[in-house]
């Protein structure tokens, strides 16, 4: 006996059956769908869920399905706050850090440039104290013990 052969349509809509919230629940139910066409079953995920990435795409550009998940719109909302200052706070990271290497390289080319060798200061020469007079409580002869 030979298969009957599966619509895209129905595929989609069992596929939908499938997924589950980060929950665990289910997004649509049989129950729900009994009497809908597929259609019908599409509009309705598509108003119950947002797809979302778990780590922001403008970090990783990745859209791989593994960092995708579907949240309520409810969910979906502050997540994207949180994503926004995550974004921003790598963003003046990464510019610090560009700005840093940039003036560590201009720094060393510039000390490539100056190839002559460094010279020592001098020594700053001390001041000899004044010699305490004869008698003085301070003063000591070369005779004395």
């Amino acid at each position: 006996m030979k298969r009957k052969a599966i619509s895209r349509d129905a595929l989609d809509v069992v596929a939908l059956y499938l997924l589950k919230r980060g929950d665990g629940s289910f997004v649509i139910t049989r129950e729900e769908t009994k009497n809908m066409e597929p259609e019908e079953i599409k509009a309705l995920f598509r108003s119950r869920v947002q797809v979302e990435h778990m780590v922001p795409h403008a970090l990783t550009q990745d859209d791989h399905p593994s960092n995708l998940q579907f949240l309520a719109p409810a969910d979906h909302k502050p997540k994207t706050a949180r994503d926004v200052k995550a974004i921003a706070k790598s963003k003046r990271i990464a510019k610090k850090e560009a700005e840093f290497r940039r003036r560590l390289l201009a720094k060393s080319a510039d000390d490539a440039e100056n190839t002559q060798p460094i010279r020592r200061k001098a020594k700053i020469p001390s001041r000899p104290f004044a010699k305490a007079p004869e008698g003085h409580k301070w003063f000591r002869s070369k005779n004395r013990p």
